[in-house]
């Protein structure tokens, strides 16, 4: 008797057609259910306060200090990052600035998360580019609650800790 050899026309083409229709079927019972989260897109609003507390170093006399409060109101959409920045002047040479980013996730929990960096200029004038220290931070402020965080950035580099910025970020997350 001979051995046979198995087929492998029409049958493995049916096998390969069955095993497709499962997949097929789990796609389109997983798309309904993508469909019925609420959108991610929705937007939000946070409020607070930038204070600034800056000194500027002097050789004869006493240090000038400078204090800004300035009021904020972010806003963005959920999904998306919304970009800040605030700045504050003393003494004729320093400037302190802070620049962040604020994003809201879209899973429903209303949490703020919030990335910056806080630079301090010293030079000729308060309009200089001679950046001499920075300070990165991060926050976040969960739904209904109020944060803040304290940045504080000296001049390292020319050595001056008296020259310096304490800036406090508040955010209130209704």
């Amino acid at each position: 008797m001979e051995a046979k050899t198995p087929r492998r026309g029409p049958r493995s083409f049916r096998l390969r057609h069955a095993l497709a229709v499962p997949s097929a079927i789990a796609v389109a019972v997983a798309l309904p259910g993508a469909v019925a989260h609420p959108s991610a897109r929705q937007p939000w609003t946070v409020t607070g306060t930038v204070n600034m507390r800056i000194s500027d170093y002097e050789t004869f006399g006493s240090n000038e200090i400078c204090n800004h409060l300035i009021p904020i109101t972010n806003s963005g959409t959920t999904g998306t990052t919304s970009n800040y920045w605030y700045f504050g002047k003393c003494g004729g040479e320093i400037r302190a600035e802070i620049h962040y980013n604020i994003s809201r996730n879209h899973f429903g929990t209303g949490r703020v998360n919030v990335r910056g960096t806080a630079y301090l200029y010293e030079g000729d004038s308060e309009n200089t580019t001679d950046l001499d220290g920075t300070r990165g931070f991060q926050l976040a402020v969960e739904s209904g609650k109020t944060g803040s965080e304290v940045i504080s950035v000296q001049n390292t580099d020319e050595d001056q800790p008296a020259d310096y910025a304490r800036i406090t970020l508040t955010l209130n997350n209704p």
